[in-house]
């Protein structure tokens, strides 16, 4: 089985699936099914460190020359969170004129799509690959891949589902808070004869009604 991104951020699966095909990039490089790994690797050169040119030359050579008709492919959909599984049907193709960008391809047939979750648990973590093209044997593929030839797991790999981005949830204005009203505190007076606190209301001249008789 080989894992195959389909660009950096899933832009390349709809073309792929759409058309039947994988493919990889590295436009400066010629058809390199006529070139020795030291050649393709000198092509490669331009400002790579010494380690992404040995991945890069690695996972050309890699799909040039390794990759046989017959095999399983698996292509991520991170996006949407599934996976689509095909089966490689041709030999290695260079295209120079491709509009795409992706002038090193082989076609596919494309089986199914189903959710990363459908994968057996042992392999699941392989739809999350870090290179561009990678490798992976293991015992659970071939019962796996029995069940999407035999269309118990998966549906049509051209179904895939609308993304949904989540619409944030408008905020209600918050109605202004209405300053409260100090009522004024009542200043109560002081009768000047007895000297007791009472209500204004209840004070005539400087006594209270009571000393005022």
């Amino acid at each position: 089985m080989w894992v195959i991104r389909g660009g950096e951020q899933d832009e390349r699966i709809v073309r792929f699936v759409e058309n039947g095909v994988i493919g990889v990039d590295y436009p400066e490089v010629p058809d390199a099914e006529i070139l020795t790994r030291s050649e393709i690797r000198r092509f490669l050169v331009g400002e790579r460190t010494t380690a992404q040119l040995d991945a890069d030359e690695a996972i050309l050579s890699a799909f040039v020359r390794e990759i046989q008709v017959g095999e399983s492919v698996l292509l991520p959909d991170l996006s949407r969170g599934e996976v689509v599984v095909g089966s490689v049907t041709g030999r290695y193709e260079f295209d120079g004129d491709a509009t795409d960008g992706v002038h090193h391809r082989r076609s596919v047939d494309w089986l199914a799509r189903h959710p990363i979750d459908d994968l057996p648990a042992a392999v699941r973590a392989t739809a999350r690959p870090k290179a561009a093209l990678q490798q992976h044997r293991d015992a659970e593929w071939s019962g796996y891949l029995a069940q999407i030839r035999d269309g118990s797991i998966g549906r049509d790999p051209g179904d895939r589902p609308v993304r949904v981005v989540p619409v944030p949830r408008a905020r209600t204005p918050r109605t202004p808070a209405v300053p409260k009203v100090k009522k004024p505190v009542l200043q109560m007076r002081t009768c000047a004869s007895c000297f007791l606190q009472t209500h204004p209301d209840r004070m005539q001249g400087d006594y209270c009604l009571d000393c005022a008789e």
